[in-house]
């Protein structure tokens, strides 16, 4: 695995899928929100913000919180959603595991992962966590959704066959098919804003992280450099990702790479007008969301969770 940021990291393998031992329960915390004031995250002790999604109008951010509590294994993934400037943190929903948010291009609908009788599945619901909708219904694993630009498709990971494979399926849950497949698990793909490549990272023969590109019927897979969560720039010239040491970009065939901000980054996406990149950090411990200018300058934290209590 690519040693990045040992908090980050630790987190996100503990509940790529389903999950092990908890993180032992400490005091209850709040978030400090941007302009000084706390808002408690969930009815838990929330220790950690996951990964996070744009709405398509910019305004607002969804985020996947990790919090002790009554679910499988003693803890919850909730979803959240707080104002791009910080304030207004509202949760959206309650299950034991709801997590990897992706919002649809029209703003109607914000896709997502879900456990449901000790099984994860891809669901849609409504920006304020109403009319939730079941769109996969598998044995397996399916996680890691994401709109496709002009919402008629959606793109999961799903362990169906064996290790986790890359998959397509129409905004309804139809018309489910497999577009990769090949040695190894295969995580958090992202579409291209053509809707004809998608990015994704997964191990290397060495076991190392890297990003890889592909084409949508799976050809053309193409090694582009170590790191974790790729997406897209809304003009597709460039992936952002999280590299050893912080958060980078580089052009879809890997050359031109950028360091774009140092530090313990685990997770960045593009704003949808391309001027603003939101990110999560750690800084001794504390776990913020923080947004920048999309040439790096200009970070501020958003929220700040205090140091976690393992």
């Amino acid at each position: 695995m690519l040693k990045l940021i040992s908090s980050l990291t630790l987190v996100a393998s503990l509940c790529v899928w389903g999950c092990g031992e908890a993180p032992r329960e400490g005091p209850a915390e709040e978030a400090e929100m941007a302009g000084g004031s706390a808002a408690p995250l969930a009815p838990t002790d929330t220790v950690f913000f996951q990964e996070l999604s744009w709405s398509p109008d910019g305004s607002s951010l969804l985020l996947s919180v990790l919090g002790f509590g009554p679910g499988p294994d003693g803890y919850t993934y909730q979803i959240y959603r707080v104002d791009a400037d910080g304030s207004a943190l509202v949760r959206l929903t309650d299950g034991p595991r709801d997590y990897w948010t992706s919002w649809s291009p029209d703003g109607s609908r914000i896709a997502f992962a879900a456990l449901t009788d000790e099984n994860l599945d891809i669901y849609v619901m409504a920006p304020d966590g109403t009319n939730r909708v079941r769109l996969t219904d598998d044995p397996a694993k399916d996680t890691h959704p994401y709109w496709f630009a002009d919402g008629s498709r959606l793109v999961f990971t799903s362990d169906r066959t064996g290790d986790p494979q890359i998959y397509v399926m129409k905004a309804d849950g139809s018309g489910v098919r497999q577009v990769s497949d090949v040695a190894g698990e295969l995580w958090n793909p992202v579409p291209s804003p053509a809707g004809d490549r998608i990015v994704y990272y997964a191990p290397d023969e060495s076991g190392e992280d890297y990003v890889y590109v592909m084409n949508l019927d799976g050809s053309d897979r193409t090694k582009l450099a170590p790191g974790l969560w790729p997406a897209w720039s809304p003009d597709g010239t460039r992936i952002i990702y999280a590299g050893e040491g912080g958060l980078f970009t580089m052009a879809p065939d890997g050359t031109g790479q950028r360091p774009m901000m140092a530090g313990d980054i685990g997770f960045g996406r593009y704003a949808p007008d391309g001027t603003r990149i939101a990110y999560i950090a750690t800084d001794d411990g504390a776990v913020m969301v923080n947004v920048m200018n999309a040439d790096g300058s200009g970070s501020r934290t958003l929220l700040r969770n205090p140091k976690p209590q393992w």
